[in-house]
């Protein structure tokens, strides 16, 4: 029955990539780096920290009301 465990793993890989957006990421969206070739787009700590908050909200309201704010590279120091 080496199918059946085939077909439930795939499936429960499947649930991962739909539920978990990080596993996500990395396994299907792809960045082009400054320098090299197209690498998998791994969350930063920021951006791990961003969605842990994305989320906590989403379980305490059911809905998601975020403004993410930037500056651009002129105000970042040396």
């Amino acid at each position: 029955m080496d199918w059946i465990n085939r077909l439930r793993q795939e499936g429960d890989y499947a649930t991962r990539l739909a539920t978990d957006l990080e596993f996500f990421a990395s396994e299907r969206l792809k960045i082009r780096p400054k320098a090299g070739s197209l690498a998998p787009f791994l969350f930063n700590p920021a951006q791990r920290e961003l969605h842990r908050l994305i989320e906590e909200q989403k379980a305490k309201t059911g809905r998601v009301r975020v403004v993410v704010l930037t500056l651009p590279p002129r105000f970042y120091p040396d």
